[in-house]
Parts: structure tokens; C-alpha cells; sequence
């Protein structure tokens, strides 16, 4: 079976998955109600959790120690928590959109609204984690993008949003 990771090429084997797939995360939670950034990672490692069947504290303990070392807000409303974390075969992401902004020191002061979380295997590819943060960094510095984010109503309709900028990022690596 192929993780969310690989894809297979025509010869039988495998291959890392585009860039451009790593952008849709699988998991969505909209109307969350942190009380402050430590609760945000709180929640978004008990839906980890929750979706994988396993312990929620590990999960925790790495994405606040990553937080501790500096803040992981990005700036306009964004913050992309992420951690290294056993057990896990393949990078996961979880999208968290906030009921109201919450303080998450990023470095324009500005409240976050929007939480990319992100899990990488920690024995994982150091340079494919890099690639990871740069295109949903890149993709969030994108007020369009951030507007249709705001904008969705619903899962399905933020799923659509997510894929369409997936689609527009692949055409983009493929014309380079």
C-alpha cells in the first residue's frame, strides 16, 4: 500500500509524491475555540490523535518544545505549528480555523485565525520537511488564497479551496 507520500511510476515502483500533493491536508477543523496558542496545540494533537489511534501527549510535548523554540506564527493570521514525531511513516497536516484570532507571537503581532499543523516522520527527509514549510508558508503569504481560506463554509468547500491551489502550485513546478 502507498502512503499519502509516494505515488507509483510505471515501472511497479514507487516514488515520492509531487510537491504539490503535500499541500492538502487531511484533516479540517473549523469554528475551533483555543484559548490561547498552547491550547490550539493541545487540540490539534488530540485530533491527531483521535484520527490515528494514538497517544496524544508525545504529539503535544514536540509541537509546544518546537513553539518554545520560537513561534511558529508566520504573519497575516497564519501560524504552521510542526514537530518531528516516531511513529508515523509519512508527513500529515491538520488545518485548524479558529472561531476568533488568538495571540500566537508571530513576528507582525498580528492574531492567528488560521493553524496549519504539520507532522513529520523523525527519522523523515530534512529537506522534503523544508520544501513542506516553504510552499504552505508561500501559499498562506497569498491574500486570495487567506481570503478563500476565511471565505470557506464548509469542510467540502475549504477541501475545494486547498486542492485548487495544489493543482495551480503543481503546473507551476511543472513549467519549471
Amino acid at each position: 500500500m502507498l502512503t499519502a507520500m509516494e505515488t507509483a511510476s510505471g515501472d511497479g515502483n514507487t516514488r515520492p509524491a509531487p510537491p504539490a500533493t503535500w499541500l492538502e491536508p487531511e484533516g479540517i477543523l473549523l469554528d475551533v475555540e483555543p484559548r490561547d496558542r498552547r491550547h490550539a496545540l493541545e487540540l490539534a494533537a488530540q485530533e491527531f490523535a483521535r484520527s490515528r489511534g494514538v497517544d496524544s501527549g508525545p504529539i503535544f510535548r514536540a509541537l509546544w518544545r518546537r513553539e518554545l523554540v520560537g513561534s511558529t506564527g508566520i504573519g497575516r493570521g497564519v501560524a504552521i505549528p510542526h514537530a518531528r514525531i516516531d511513529g508515523i511513516d509519512h508527513p500529515i497536516m491538520l488545518f485548524m480555523r479558529t472561531k476568533w484570532p488568538i495571540h500566537f507571537e508571530s513576528p507582525d503581532s498580528k492574531d492567528v485565525n488560521h493553524i496549519l499543523t504539520i507532522l513529520v516522520p523523525a527519522d523523515g527527509d530534512a529537506d522534503e520537511h523544508l520544501q513542506r514549510l516553504a510552499l504552505v508558508a508561500e501559499m498562506f503569504m497569498d491574500g486570495g488564497f487567506r481570503s478563500r481560506v476565511a471565505g470557506a463554509l464548509d469542510e467540502t468547500v475549504l477541501r475545494t479551496v486547498f486542492a485548487d491551489r495544489a493543482r495551480d502550485v503543481a503546473r507551476r513546478l511543472s513549467d519549471s
